[in-house]
Parts: C-alpha cells; sequence; structure tokens
C-alpha cells in the first residue's frame, strides 16, 4: 500500500511539474498579440499642453503660503512632476508640498470639514446663525477666499499633467471643499438682507458656472468627482435659499433662473474622464514591458496572493499588448455606455454588465497565455460606469431646482403639485426613468431617486423642500 501511495505521489508530483512548463514554454514562446491601432490612435493624439489661463495650476497652489503666487507654485509642481515622471528615476520622492512654502493651509481635521450638514439641516438658517463665527474664519483665510473666488476668471480648466502614475499628487482637495463652504457660508448670511440678496445670488451664479465649467471641459475622473460633489452642495443651498425665500423667484427672476437652468448630460462630459484614464491605463501597461507587477508594486496590495502572481509575472506570464488591448476593450465599452441618456444608461445596464463580464472573464486558456495581464484587467480597476451615474444624480437634482423655481413662481398649490409635475417636459422628469417627479405633500418635497452608489448615502441631493406651500 505504501509503495503505490509512492508512485502515485510521484505520478502527481510529474504531472504537475509537466503542467507547470507547459505553462512556462506558452508564457514565454507564444507571442505578443499586435497592439490595437485604435490605441495607437489615442497615443499619438495627446492633448495640447495647457495654456497659461489653466484653472489647474491655481488648484494645485490654492493651499500655498500667502506670500506666494499660487498660479506660479502650482505651474512649477507641474513642470517638476513632468521632468520627474518622464525621467529613469521615476517620481519615487518627489513631494509637491516642497513647492508650497512654509505656511501652508492646512486641510481641516476629519469631523470638522463641512460647517453644515446638508442632510440634516437647512444649511442657510446654520450659516446664518454662526454668522460670526463664519466672519472671523474668512478673515483669517481672505488669501485663500481670494485664490478660490479667482478660479472664476479662468477659461481653461483641463489635466495639466502630461501624464500620471500611481505616485502623482493630487491638488488639496479638501481645502478647496472648505474654501467653498466658507463662500457658501457667506452667500448664506447676505441672503438675510434684501438689499444684500442681489450681490449673494450673482456670486451664486457665478460659482455654480465656474464649476460647471470644470465639470464639462476637466478631462480628468477625481477633478470632475470634485466639481460634482461641490455642485451637489451650491445646488442645494439654492434650493435652501428659495425654500426660506421662494419671493425671489419673482424679485431676481433673472438670475435664479440662470442658476436654476438644468444641466444636460451632453453638457457634462463624463465619456472624457474615461477617455483619460483610458490613456494612463494604457501608457502605465505599455511602458511595463517585459514585467507588469515590479511597475505596479506601490498601487498593489502586498500579501502572498500578490508575490504569487509577482512570481508567474517574473516567469513569463505577462504580455504587454495582450494587456493593453484587453484594457482598451474594457473602456471602450464603458466609454460607448456612458456616451448615452441617463435612462438608456439604466435601461442597458444589464447588457453592459454582460458584456463586460464577457470581455474581462477569467478562463481556462488564459492561464497559458498572458494569466497576469488578464487578471490585473480585471480586477484592478473599479466600476467607471458609477461614475457616470453620480452624474446624471446631479442633473436630476438640477431638474428638481428648477421645478422648485417654477412651483414658487407660479404660486402652485399643495393640491396641485402633482399634476404640475406631471406636465413637466421630459427635461425636468427623473433623468434616469422619464417619469415625473414625486411629490410627497406630508413632507413638502419633490424627490426622485438616487442611483449613485455614494449618492445612496446622501439622501438630501434626491429632493427639494417646498415648506412654503400651501
Amino acid at each position: 500500500m505504501t509503495l503505490k501511495i509512492k508512485r502515485f505521489a510521484r505520478w502527481i508530483g510529474s504531472a504537475v511539474l509537466a503542467m507547470f512548463l507547459v505553462l512556462i514554454a506558452c508564457w514565454n514562446l507564444l507571442p505578443d498579440e499586435p497592439l490595437n491601432p485604435d490605441i495607437e490612435k489615442l497615443l499619438s493624439t495627446a492633448p495640447p499642453p495647457p495654456s497659461e489661463d489653466n484653472a489647474f495650476f491655481m488648484m494645485f497652489g490654492l493651499a500655498a503660503s500667502p506670500d506666494l503666487d499660487a498660479h506660479t507654485v502650482g505651474r512649477q509642481i507641474i513642470i517638476a512632476h513632468d521632468r520627474l515622471l518622464s525621467s529613469e528615476k521615476g517620481l519615487r520622492g518627489f513631494d509637491y508640498r516642497s513647492f508650497m512654502g512654509a505656511n501652508v493651509l492646512a486641510a481641516p481635521q476629519q469631523g470638522t470639514l463641512r460647517l453644515c450638514d446638508v442632510q440634516k439641516e437647512n444649511c442657510v438658517r446654520v450659516y446664518q446663525s454662526k454668522q460670526a463665527q463664519i466672519a472671523e474664519e474668512i478673515s483669517a483665510k481672505k488669501v485663500y477666499v481670494d485664490r478660490y473666488q479667482e478660479l472664476r476668471s479662468y477659461k481653461e480648466y483641463s489635466f495639466a499633467f502630461s501624464s500620471i502614475s500611481s505616485e502623482s499628487p493630487a491638488p488639496a482637495w479638501a481645502v478647496i471643499l472648505r474654501v467653498s463652504d466658507l463662500v457658501d457660508a457667506n452667500i448664506a448670511t447676505r441672503m438675510a438682507s434684501p438689499d444684500a440678496r442681489r450681490a449673494a445670488l450673482e456670486e451664486l451664479a457665478a460659482d455654480i458656472a465656474s464649476w460647471k465649467r470644470c465639470l464639462s471641459s476637466n478631462d480628468w475622473l477625481l477633478t470632475q468627482q470634485l466639481s460634482m460633489f461641490i455642485l451637489l452642495r451650491k445646488y442645494k443651498l439654492m434650493s435652501d435659499i428659495m425654500n426660506i425665500y421662494p419671493e425671489v423667484a419673482t424679485t431676481h427672476a433673472d438670475l435664479v433662473k440662470q442658476i436654476t437652468t438644468p444641466l444636460d448630460h451632453r453638457e457634462v462630459n463624463a465619456v472624457a474622464g474615461i477617455l483619460a484614464e483610458t490613456r494612463t491605463g494604457v501608457t502605465t501597461i505599455l511602458d511595463a514591458k517585459k514585467q507588469l507587477y515590479p511597475d505596479m508594486e506601490d498601487s498593489l496590495k502586498k500579501n502572498l496572493l500578490t508575490l504569487a502572481w509577482g512570481a508567474v509575472d517574473t516567469l513569463g506570464g505577462f504580455r504587454t499588448n495582450a494587456t493593453a488591448n484587453r484594457f482598451y476593450a474594457r473602456m471602450a465599452l464603458t466609454a460607448d455606455h456612458l456616451s448615452r441618456n441617463p435612462r438608456e444608461i439604466l435601461q442597458q445596464q444589464g447588457m453592459y454588465n454582460a458584456q463586460l463580464s464577457r470581455l474581462t472573464s477569467f478562463e481556462l486558456g488564459n492561464l497559458f497565455y498572458n494569466p497576469v495581464g488578464t487578471k490585473f484587467t480585471r480586477y484592478s480597476f473599479p466600476d467607471w460606469v458609477i461614475y457616470g451615474i453620480r452624474i446624471n444624480d446631479l442633473i436630476g437634482l438640477t431638474r428638481l431646482l428648477e421645478l422648485q423655481r417654477q412651483i414658487a413662481l407660479n404660486s402652485v398649490l399643495s393640491k396641485d403639485v402633482d399634476r404640475f409635475l406631471a406636465k413637466a417636459d421630459v427635461g425636468l422628469r427623473d433623468p434616469h426613468s422619464e417619469q415625473p417627479m414625486r411629490w410627497d405633500p406630508d413632507k413638502k418635497q419633490v424627490s426622485f431617486p438616487l442611483r449613485g452608489d455614494t449618492l445612496k448615502k446622501f439622501p438630501a441631493f434626491g429632493y427639494v423642500s417646498l415648506d412654503h406651500v400651501e
């Protein structure tokens, strides 16, 4: 019996060794695929370098010491980043904060980032109750508030890096969000005085227009998402203003209509962010040349499984072009899906998921050819579609805001709101279903169901309150 077990064990060992040798032979002898011509076209048509009048520089330098020129600081950071990234050394050890001076505006501590909880409170009332505190903070941070307001004068809001890696820095978004909240708070406190309302609404209109330009013209997904969250809060602020002061829909009709004009999915270029991510991902894969994991080791969790895949990578289980082609096909499918209107995205989500699953599946044959690249393109990236769905939720909020304006302007009664919503144009309906917005007479809220994963945690962005409706 013992002899039979030993023979069987030797047979198993030989079979495993033979299979291992076959795998290594396949990994090293099977040639790489030719690169998809569409990838070559994408990389050969790089976007033009940013002009001097690019808000991205100011965003990077906004938190710099008051004695420095923020735009110049941002430009120095971008130039140094691009120079290092193209060198053999790369970005290891690069610290953009060394350009920021000695008195950098620190990011707010966790739990103090927001001056108001938009999910629980009418922020206009909260800001007005904290008028002295807000005035004091604005005075102390006047340089940074002035820089933030200067963003509105820029004509270009495009991504300024020539290329990025996993080590590329991002602007101090927490600082920008805090200063944005201070500007919102100042607008809200000024609304308490009828004589100051036009100036307050003019500033809110200018701020919203600036972030709309950033959202629609920026081709970096991270900046698009930041713009989206800032706009969500500013539109909600406008909703709170109209809830407390519904008369502004009449007394300042031109400004209010300018602010509440709904966003259109064609105006918000969600696909641009996907194309930028495609360019970055493909460039990273092609730069990896023969081995993927050594180049990605800082962005991948180091554990036994990662080490095992790294060993397969080292032994030849990675094909550069095949991986780039697979990644590009995935991103092209996503870009095509997000080019549709919000209702079509929701309706065809199941079909898209099925296509994506087939496109990124890891099958038996992948063990013999490019197993590392196949695994990498399947598991190492987020579901980009959700970013587009979040933006469509923002579109829905802008439609609610316009409905709120029209209801206030026409003095619609509570008993007539349902009928009013049913007659609304398709451009003022739930963007995901094209059904009329919902009216809850008990809560006095007009709403639609949010679809984005993150935004479901923030239901206040899916409704507007009409406390004044009788």
